[in-house]
């Protein structure tokens, strides 16, 4: 089949074309799905005694960042989230989880949290997206007891592959989640799918009451086929009928396959590779009418406690039709293109080739380093946008506690519609 030409016809019938994907799949594929199934830590005969049972967590996480953007003030976030999280025992193969995430902020005369949680600091500063307040993050019902098959319905936590189409953002301070109903079936050995139907996307922003679209009604499909063709070889296939019924320029449908697998040069080398390609289209009351592609090459080098990385990711775009660019509206942030964020809440009309080499080290006293310099190009119209350098530095404690600094500086070009900039973030992190 041709995914270039093919992908349209598919726009009027997303779930019936999940459906049929999942069957008429001549090749199976692999995907790397977290939506793991909750565990208690024991089983319960009645619904009093299964809450009664159930098991509390604790996640506290306390951050400095500061932020600068040339042509604007110096940006300052300071913020605590805590994270409760609690689940009843098992019940006749039933569960029900429920978590909250509160987050304080603290000296806010210098924090543009953006989407109007701030105002008036949101025109001088850079934006810092982990806005003050509390949101129900995660709620809903799960069952677990038919045939390898787990069934999750509410408001839940899911990521895919690297997290480049659909992920949680689980770097700020407030996660994304999704209402959804999903289903995750291993059944047949080596092969995996998963489905959902999302009806509501709740973004970082949720837990603020003055947030705008902090939260919009979706009516989305989602579909990920996976087969492990060897024990170091998987081949992923995934379908993204993506439709915001808030915000329509985000809604397409996104097809793609993700190849990825490793190899043992020697006992202590080891080569790994990942390969993606995905075509989207406009769809579902877009008003735009695009074409748009993404590829990626992205391989490892692993030699006792260092890996070095070399990759090539690239989103297309159009410089001549602006709105015909490739959309991501529901993958992770703070993970891709740079740890500045600069290409995350800004249209990329033109697109963007991300040229990167990274080197990931563990070193003395349990201390984990990392460092990657990225090289950005304009896909579309020519020219380079410029060059981003990106480090950090962790060290965990006790299995529970864990803190870090990380760093990232942007140079942009003088002809760039970008700005020049750096970041610096300062944690601690405790689970209880």
């Amino acid at each position: 089949m041709d995914l270039v030409n093919y992908p349209k016809c598919f726009n009027r019938f997303p779930l019936i074309t999940a459906i049929l994907l999942t069957s008429l799949i001549a090749m199976p594929v692999f995907a790397h799905v977290n939506n793991p199934i909750v565990i208690p830590s024991s089983k319960s005969s009645t619904i009093e005694k299964g809450i009664h049972n159930g098991d509390i967590a604790l996640h506290l996480r306390a951050r400095a960042e500061h932020a600068y953007e040339s042509t604007l003030k110096s940006g300052r976030a300071y913020t605590l989230a805590t994270k409760l999280t609690y689940n009843t025992a098992d019940m006749c193969d039933f569960l029900g989880l429920i978590e909250f995430d509160h987050v304080n902020s603290y000296f806010n005369n210098k924090h543009n949290a953006g989407f109007n949680t701030t105002p008036g600091q949101e025109n001088g500063f850079p934006m810092i997206p982990d806005p003050k307040g509390t949101a129900m993050t995660q709620a809903f019902i799960q069952f677990h007891g038919w045939n390898q098959t787990h069934v999750k319905i509410g408001r839940q936590a899911f990521t895919f592959d690297d997290e480049r189409f659909v992920g949680t953002s689980d770097f700020r301070q407030t996660p994304q989640t999704f209402d959804a109903l999903s289903i995750h079936n291993t059944m047949i050995p080596d092969v995996k799918w998963f489905y959902a139907y999302v009806f509501q996307y709740n973004s970082p922003w949720q837990g603020n009451k003055r947030a705008v679209e902090g939260q919009r009604k979706h009516d989305s499909h989602l579909l990920n086929v996976s087969w492990q063709v060897l024990p170091d070889l998987n081949l992923t296939g995934y379908a993204y009928f993506v439709h915001d019924n808030i915000r329509l320029t985000d809604s397409s449908d996104t097809f793609g396959a993700r190849l990825s697998g490793k190899h043992a040069i020697e006992r202590d080398f080891i080569f790994k590779y990942y390969l993606e390609a995905a075509v989207q289209n406009e769809a579902h009351g877009n008003p735009y009418d695009y074409t748009a592609h993404y590829y990626l090459v992205d391989l490892h080098a692993l030699y006792e406690n260092y890996t070095i990385n070399l990759g090539y990711a690239s989103l297309t775009g159009n410089d001549k039709s602006p709105g015909k660019y490739l959309r991501t509206p529901l993958a992770s942030s703070h993970m891709h293109q740079g740890l500045t964020d600069t290409f995350l809440y800004n249209p990329i009309h033109q697109g963007i080739k991300d040229y990167y080499v990274g080197l990931n080290a563990d070193l003395i006293f349990k201390i984990k380093a990392k460092a990657t310099y990225h090289y950005y190009d304009n896909y579309s119209g020519g020219g380079s946008i410029g060059h981003e350098w990106d480090f950090g530095i962790s060290r965990q404690f006790l299995n529970q506690f864990e803190m870090g600094l990380d760093y990232a500086k942007l140079n942009v070009k003088p002809t760039s519609d970008y700005r020049s900039g750096h970041k610096l973030w300062l944690w601690v992190s405790a689970k209880i």
